[in-house]
């Protein structure tokens, strides 16, 4: 009946605050009658359908009759009798801390160790990366995987959960590197420097680090990288400058419905050399990402290396560092290994980065 509720309210003649609420968006056809050489009809209409669920979602999600004070009649009857209210999307942890719940991809579980790749999922994942290693070898072009941990793993300790005995995935994928010389990078590794001080590296309210875990992680990388370029120069802190602003709306507390009372920190270039360059690619029909994220492309005068980096969200914070460390940068949201892409853009380096909790997402696994 609630569902039925936003047609029902139309058809009554009741009028909303907002008349945006009854306002459905519409069907574009947009890619089905524009079809790109070389994809058929259904290739359109399939990215034409994709859009509109995602529209549709975040208009539904927007405007929901009534969601607001149904979540928070539904909240407040659980937190009474001390229970997580969506314990499988968020777990509140000490201290003023929310971790992302194991509806997402059991991030929890294999944080903690309790869940991890099978030996058959880690022999098809030997076998992914020992062949496009080689393929990528022939072709001259370093590849580094580079893995942001968890929240979970950075700052566990106020997640009131047990660490299991076992290794957890990302400790594999570091063990597998090592076994095939396939070079994994935990972009954490330097955060044992100022993992129990202020500032944070990671918001208490979102499920990302922030700009200085982004920085600490940007530093590792580069360290890294250093031994195939030697002349790479590293940003260092004397050309940032650090703002802090009034809490701003956080993934976690936004699903929770919570009141945010965490400033936000950002880290900036005092001097910026970058520049944007206009998109070149065609976005894939797989895509659904909102128009402009999927490519970034950027130009620098540091040096005349090329890095393509295939990306998810942790790089929303690390963008701003790599894109002043590249003669051109090229961020790709996806992460597929696209031999096409690489071939096209011609790469001095590879750089897939991801979050721990979305390893699984790298290679096919299913058993």
């Amino acid at each position: 009946m609630i569902i039925c509720l936003p047609m029902m309210m139309k058809m009554s003649g009741v009028k909303l605050k907002d008349s945006e609420q009854l306002l459905f968006p519409a069907y574009s056809f947009e890619n089905t009658l524009n079809v790109k050489e070389g994809k058929s009809f259904l290739d359109g209409f399939y990215k034409d359908f994709l859009h509109y669920r995602r529209d549709y979602n975040e208009h539904s999600a927007k405007y929901f009759p009534f969601k607001n004070a149904s979540f928070y009649c539904y909240k407040n009857i659980e937190e009474k009798f001390d229970k997580n209210p969506i314990p499988n999307k968020v777990v509140q942890g000490d201290s003023g801390w929310y971790f992302l719940g194991d509806s997402y991809n059991y991030c929890i579980r294999k944080s903690k160790g309790l869940q991890n790749f099978s030996s058959k999922q880690l022999e098809k994942i030997k076998a992914h990366w020992i062949e496009r290693k080689q393929w990528v070898d022939s072709l001259g072009i370093p590849l580094i995987i580079a893995i942001a941990p968890n929240k979970h793993t950075a700052y566990g300790r106020y997640l009131n959960i047990k660490q299991s005995n076992r290794i957890t995935e990302f400790q594999q994928y570091e063990l597998l590197g090592e076994e095939i010389g396939l070079n994994v990078l935990n972009l954490g590794q330097l955060f044992s420097q100022r993992i129990n001080r202020k500032p944070l590296l990671y918001y208490k309210e979102d499920t990302h680090w922030n700009d200085l875990g982004a920085y600490l992680g940007y530093r590792a990388l580069m360290k890294r990288l250093r031994g195939k370029f030697p002349d790479l120069e590293i940003i260092d802190v004397s050309e940032l400058e650090t703002l802090n602003y009034p809490p701003q709306e956080k993934d976690l507390s936004k699903m929770l419905k919570n009141d945010v009372v965490e400033n936000t920190m950002y880290i900036k270039m005092k001097n910026p050399i970058f520049s944007k360059l206009d998109n070149r690619l065609v976005e894939p029909n797989y895509c659904n990402l909102l128009p402009g994220h999927y490519e970034r492309r950027y130009a620098s005068s540091k040096n005349h290396l090329k890095a393509l980096i295939f990306r998810d969200s942790y790089s929303n914070a690390l963008e701003q560092f790599i894109r002043e460390s590249f003669g051109e940068s090229l961020f790709i949201w996806d992460p597929t290994f696209d031999k096409e892409l690489i071939i096209k853009e011609k790469p001095d380096v590879i750089i897939l980065e991801i979050v721990e909790r979305d390893l699984s997402l790298l290679t096919p696994i299913q058993e």
